[in-house]
């Protein structure tokens, strides 16, 4: 059994391949047929039925139009096509070696080598039956033969008959039309007797019809086929061009695909990468936070250590401090006078012992006492420390004159009042007084310096230790070169409570 090359159009057998699901095996032959390849192939007829196959000449508009799309570099040649999606599996070609074909042919149609069939027929079994095909093909043509040779053998009988025969038989001898598959005669020696009753001349004219009926029904036979042809060609045109949209469809599909998992492995690589960032911030910040953490855990210690020296210093410094009584004096008409230290542990005798012989006052009857708390010092114990009486490490004391001895212990509270708010009213009346009385002293002595003069209360004043006192009023503010304390640079508000 040889190969079953599809009949149809190849647009049909297209179609045909499609609808099977099986393989497109087109074959591209020369112009003489490739008999020695087309006989190997003959020879895997069982395996190529597995495919629609068709088979087209090198020169032919189908082999042409399937060039565009699958090139035809060598002939003979055998090309399996896959009918779903257009992609040629297996193309061999140039040879006939029937191994070579095998392979290919079990490639092309993914069939295994088990389920391969040998060849069964050798080269002389094929020529054999090619053989016979052809004698049956000319045992039918012989009756055309004959036919064909009919009007020369009329003739040569014609020129012994008589004349009178021809007249004869003219009449009933008139062409008629004949049917070129109705050639084979029913009775060849009935026709024999009626060729040779009919004139030469008729004869002819019959021969000349039969060639003309042949001329033309092989015109429309060509025509047909053209035609054929023609629709043949344009149905492949239309299969390959479907083919191609299919196969570009196919293509553009493959390439968005390709191009959405690119997106998703972009995407993915970025979101990794965001993750890894985010990761390595968040690493970072940590790092920072724990190193900042640990700074601060630095600095902290370091200030708490710096606050407990501070203390511990301020600790030592107001041991210190406990251990000295800083004294600072008020006179009634505004001066101050701050004295040397005293040891908190001196008794109350100590200042009075002080402010009697070191303090230069314009009278000789005085008597001390404090604001902050109201205390009066004559009536306290002399031998009481200063620290006892709340002078220590700082105090002020206030100076006031006795007038008279005969006035009582009780009135003796009162008058110190009294005068307290009379002293600054004597210091303005001493101050007038200097400045009427004074100008021949300064006439006399003109080069004395401008800082003995009388000033403002207001304004500052130099003392002889180098103190500087910027008096405002009932307050002061106390400056020591020599001792710059906190104590010398405070402001005393006329007790012993410092102001800052």
């Amino acid at each position: 059994m040889g190969i079953n090359w599809y009949s149809g159009s190849v647009a049909s057998a297209i179609n045909e391949s499609k609808k099977q699901g099986t393989t497109f095996v087109v074959a591209i032959v020369d112009e003489n047929g490739s008999p020695e390849f087309c006989s190997v192939l003959e020879s895997f007829s069982g395996d190529l039925s597995r495919g629609v196959c068709v088979k087209y000449a090198a020169n032919s508009v189908e082999a042409r139009q399937f060039g565009e799309f699958y090139p035809v570099v060598l002939v003979p040649s055998l090309y399996f096509i896959d009918s779903a999606n257009g992609l040629n599996r297996e193309t061999t070609g140039g040879h006939s070696d029937p191994e070579k074909i095998r392979v290919s042919i079990q490639k092309g149609l993914g069939i295994s080598e088990s389920q391969a069939m040998s060849i069964d027929k050798p080269a002389s079994k094929i020529q054999e039956a090619s053989s016979k095909d052809e004698e049956k093909i000319n045992v039918l043509n012989e009756p055309q033969t004959m036919n064909m040779e009919e009007p020369e053998s009329t003739s040569q009988s014609s020129k012994d008959s008589p004349p009178n025969n021809q007249k004869a038989d003219a009449p009933s001898d008139e062409p008629q039309p004949m049917n070129v598959d109705e050639s084979e005669p029913k009775d060849a020696s009935a026709k024999t007797e009626d060729s040779s009753s009919l004139s030469l001349e008729d004869r002819v004219t019959r021969a000349k019809e039969l060639l003309r009926q042949k001329q033309e029904a092989k015109i429309i036979e060509e025509s047909e086929s053209a035609k054929s042809k023609e629709k043949e060609r344009r149905q492949l045109g239309k299969s390959l061009q479907q083919f191609k949209e299919e196969q570009e469809a196919n293509n553009i599909k493959k390439a968005l695909e390709e191009q959405k998992r690119e997106k998703e492995a972009e995407r993915i690589a970025r979101e990794k990468v965001k993750a890894q960032i985010a990761l390595d911030r968040e690493n970072k910040n940590r790092k920072f936070n724990a190193e900042k953490e640990e700074r601060q855990r630095q600095v902290n210690e370091k200030a708490r250590l710096a606050a407990e020296e501070e203390a511990k210093k301020s600790r030592i410094q107001d041991a210190e401090r406990s251990k000295m009584a800083r004294i600072q004096f008020r006179l009634p008409d505004g001066r101050t006078h701050t004295a040397p230290p005293f040891s908190a542990d001196a008794p109350l005798s100590d200042l009075f012992a002080y402010v009697r012989n070191d303090i230069e006052k314009g009278f000789t009857s005085f008597s001390l006492s404090t604001t902050f708390p109201v205390k009066k010092l004559d009536n306290e114990d002399p031998s009481s420390t200063l620290k006892s009486q709340e002078l220590a490490p700082s105090g002020t004391v206030m100076i006031l004159p006795k007038t008279s001895s005969s006035l009582s212990s009780q009135d003796g509270g009162l008058m110190s009042y009294v005068w307290l708010l009379l002293s600054p009213l004597n210091f303005i009346f001493d101050m007038l007084s200097s400045f009427f009385s004074g100008n021949s002293a300064i006439a006399n002595e003109p080069e004395e310096s401008t800082e003995a003069r009388p000033r403002p209360k207001t304004a500052y004043k130099r003392k002889s230790d180098g103190g500087q006192v910027c008096r405002e009023g009932n307050f002061a503010r106390l400056k020591n070169d020599m001792d710059d304390d906190d104590d010398e640079n405070g402001t005393w508000n006329g007790n012993s409570t410092q102001q800052m």
